[in-house]
């Protein structure tokens, strides 16, 4: 489980890890 951060805000959540 984490969270991506790229550019301005926006956001990926992979769940799993």
């Amino acid at each position: 489980n984490y969270e991506a951060y790229f550019g301005a805000g926006t956001k990926l959540t992979v769940l799993g890890e």
